[in-house]
Formats: C-alpha cells, sequence, structure tokens
C-alpha cells in the first residue's frame, strides 16, 4: 500500500468518530440541562410545601440566568 492509502485508510475512521462525537453533543443542550430542574420546579409548586417551591424555583431561575446571560 502507499502511504497516501494508509493515511486515507486511518484519516476517515477518524473524522467519522470525531463527527459521531459532535452529533452526541449537540443533543445534550443546557435546555435539556434544565429539564429536570423545571420539572422538580413543577412538583413543588403542585404541592403544599412553599419553601421547597422557593428553594427549586430559584434554582430554575439561577439557571436560567446562565443560559440565557441575563446581568442584575
Amino acid at each position: 500500500m502507499s502511504g497516501l492509502t494508509v493515511r486515507i485508510l486511518v484519516a476517515v475512521p477518524l473524522m467519522l468518530s470525531a463527527l459521531s462525537g459532535c452529533e452526541t453533543w449537540r443533543t445534550n443542550s443546557a435546555i435539556d440541562r434544565l429539564k429536570p430542574t423545571a420539572a422538580a420546579h413543577a412538583e413543588a409548586l403542585a404541592g403544599e410545601d412553599m419553601a421547597e417551591a422557593r428553594k427549586t424555583g430559584l434554582a430554575l431561575i439561577v439557571q436560567l440566568s446562565a443560559y440565557a446571560g441575563w446581568k442584575e
């Protein structure tokens, strides 16, 4: 095999593995990371414990502000 063939045989699988990693990364967005916090807040709001609702609401707002780049 020539040097060019060997380089191509090595480069193609490396590029494909890098591209598959990029695709996986895209599916784990900031919105996806907010879902558990938002679900916990919704559950706390549906319950009777307002202290818990305040705590989960504050956690959700902190995450949203970091995601959106809000300033004080």
